[in-house]
């Protein structure tokens, strides 16, 4: 289909969309519009919705020439070229001018989606769901709000990773999304499941298995499970563009189904555990209580896990739906508070690193408002301290993972929305992320 054939087809559907305030009808009408332009409707949905943002204003005025689009192109990539300031920051007039000289067949149609001026009557809940956002835990309070059947897993410390089959092959998606420079062998793994999982080194994933069998034989030791954070190390792996050679397993631990609740979804991943390659595994439930009585006892096992070097835990509610946002359904308990922070200054030190980094200054403020900051003198390396004082861009406006007792306040702060941290220390450097996050 041409671009003209495509642009004429839209008008048409935005027509239709116009002449009805009936919710119904204009689901029925985004129902039945073309496959072969329905990427293209719903990326200008999301234009419209400000999803995509081009940082200026298209003019129409500054159109020379007004062809007829011929081209066999979608309008995504008809739009492209708008995007080329706000991807090299150049927003001088001669750059916009040639942005748009680029875009300049259909100035109406293209001016009233970049400048989201179309009005089609349309909220979020008419387009389709984004099934790769992963479900996010909310933290255990100590109680449950139901007496359901439990399944707790270990909470591992690695990347997030969304994996699915789209007719020719695995894809592997971060939880913000982003292609993942990754390329697990999935084994016979069942094509028609999305799994939710983390990628993992082999050496965080042996540390894991060893701790499964140990909480499940006492008579293992334990001492040898003492391992260091490999967080950054496995990071730096899956951040190199080249997908071979990586030393990582895809450790799944739910499947992508809102439908079913998670006891039938975790019969589904056990069902998979023979299926997998080597660089797969199903991570396994750790103990499974029923109802509240038994989960009395959910303090010893994290006492056990977190002695064996693990995070924490996982819990999992048998009758929990999976939902593709911060849920209740899943929750995470673990010793240490951990907070995402920005790094937004740091300072020398003193003695031995008075030419280093001492401290980190770090900032975040909750949904409920409170503003944290601290500082962070601890957790820090030698070699981080060093090149972070000869290259600071290295770590300002990064977001770090750091871990702390509890949040304070002193005599100035007291009763105020500020609070600082007792015994911050860095965990890690997250490069998975790009946002501020305090959970």
């Amino acid at each position: 289909m041409t671009l003209g054939e495509r642009v004429r087809y839209l008008q048409y559907v935005f027509t239709l969309l116009q002449s009805t305030n009936s919710i119904n009808e204009k689901r029925d009408i985004i129902e039945y519009i073309d496959p072969e332009v329905k990427d293209d409707f719903m990326y200008i949905v999301e234009l419209l919705a400000g999803k995509h943002k081009i940082g200026y204003t298209y003019d129409s005025h500054c159109v020379e020439l007004v062809a007829t689009g011929h081209e066999e192109q979608t309008v995504k990539q008809y739009l492209e070229p708008l995007f080329v300031p706000s991807k090299t920051n150049d927003f001088r007039d001669v750059t916009k001018y040639n942005a748009i000289q680029a875009v300049r067949w259909y100035p109406e149609f293209v001016s009233s989606i970049v400048n989201r001026t179309l009005r089609l009557g349309i909220g979020s809940c008419l387009l389709d769901k984004d099934v790769d956002a992963p479900m996010l835990a909310k933290k255990y309070e100590g109680k449950l709000v139901t007496d359901d059947m439990v399944y707790v897993t270990e909470k591992l410390d690695g990347n997030r990773c969304i994996a699915k089959w789209n007719g020719k092959e695995w894809t592997f998606t971060s939880r913000n999304g982003k292609a993942m420079y990754v390329d697990v062998d999935m084994g016979a793994l069942n094509k028609d499941l999305v799994y939710d999982g983390e990628i993992l080194s082999k050496e965080q994933t042996n540390q894991s298995v060893m701790r499964y069998c140990a909480v499940n034989d006492s008579k293992l030791s334990r001492e040898y499970l003492k391992t260091k954070n490999t967080f950054n190390n496995t990071s730096g792996m899956i951040n190199r563009h080249d997908k071979k050679g990586k030393d990582l397993v895809y450790n799944i631990f739910d499947v992508q189904d809102d439908t079913l609740p998670y006891a039938t979804r975790r019969t589904w991943l056990n069902e998979q555990v023979n299926t997998c390659s080597s660089q797969v595994r199903i991570l396994p439930v750790l103990k499974t209580y029923r109802g509240l009585n038994e989960f009395s006892n959910i303090d010893n096992l994290l006492d056990d896990m977190v002695d064996m070097g693990a995070e924490g835990l996982m819990l999992n509610l048998g009758r929990g739906r999976y939902e593709s946002k911060r849920s209740s359904n899943l929750l995470k308990y673990k010793k240490l508070n951990t907070m995402d922070m920005k790094v937004v200054d740091w300072e020398y030190g003193t003695g031995k690193y008075d030419c280093a980094v001492g401290n980190l200054v770090a900032e975040c403020t909750l949904p409920d408002g409170r503003e944290v900051s601290c500082k962070i003198g601890t957790g820090i390396s030698d070699e981080q301290r060093f090149d972070w004082a000869m290259t600071p861009e290295l770590i300002l406006g990064k977001i770090i993972e750091v871990a702390y007792f509890e949040l304070s306040q002193n005599s100035r702060t007291d009763g105020t929305k500020y609070y600082s941290m007792r015994f911050p220390r860095l965990k890690s450097v997250r490069t998975d992320k790009t946002e501020v996050s305090p959970y």
